[in-house]
């Protein structure tokens, strides 16, 4: 019976724990869509508390038409269509990053700069790693000799050394320069560094200042109450 009481109690503490939006089905990503990112932090706040489909619904009904309805809609949608057309790099949408955020947010940049890098990044495994694999190639026999090279000064250099072998890697990177004149509080521009296999970026200058400038044109976005 106690141990009974116990689960409930425990379930009871998990149920609190869980984000209330997290019960969402239909609306449970819409903070991270071109809509949702004009939400200001305490719209935010009132979302988590949110725990029904139909609440979050009139909640979104509201925050539309706080906004100016369709018409707020289409432009948040054109300037994310943007950002999916200019600024996509890898497996990720523009609309989907912090770069495509701020001009979802900020609208078309006054400037922009894109530059690109590739290179190559070289990394060595430990000699247990060698061994390991010298192991292996020789059948699973004896590795002595691998064991024997690794203490012999010039030698165990030739073949990897203290380092191991070589793994060498390529990178790419896309680094895009954003300035916006008519954000709202005044001129901004930003760095962001995007990976090139998946698309996901860092903010590399500005970054002080991206939560704070995202939620001034968040509150700007607000037409009537």
């Amino acid at each position: 019976m106690k141990s009974s009481k116990r689960m409930l109690v425990v379930l009871a503490v998990l149920s609190l724990a869980v984000p209330a939006f997290a019960k969402l089905s239909k609306y449970k990503d819409w903070p991270n869509t071109p809509v949702g990112y004009f939400m200001t932090k305490a719209e935010r706040v009132q979302w988590s508390a949110i725990d029904t489909d139909e609440a979050a619904q009139a909640f979104v009904d509201r925050f539309i038409a706080s906004r100016g309805g369709d018409a707020f809609v289409a432009e948040a949608t054109k300037r994310a269509e943007m950002a999916d057309k200019y600024l996509t790099v890898g497996r990720l949408p523009g609309s989907k990053t912090l770069r495509g955020k701020a001009i979802v947010l900020f609208g078309a940049p006054s400037a922009i700069n894109v530059t690109g890098d590739s290179g190559t990044q070289v990394s060595r495994t430990s000699p247990a790693v060698n061994e390991a694999y010298s192991g292996a190639s020789a059948g699973g026999g004896d590795s002595s000799s691998a064991k024997g090279s690794a203490g012999q000064g010039n030698s165990s250099a030739d073949n990897g050394g203290t380092f191991g072998a070589p793994m060498v890697s390529t990178y790419i990177t896309r680094t895009y320069h954003l300035g916006f004149d008519a954000a709202p509080g005044g001129p901004v521009d930003f760095t962001f560094i995007a990976d090139g296999g998946s698309g996901k970026d860092r903010v590399a200058k500005g970054a002080n200042n991206l939560d704070e400038a995202f939620e001034r044109a968040a509150v700007a976005s607000i037409k009537s109450k």
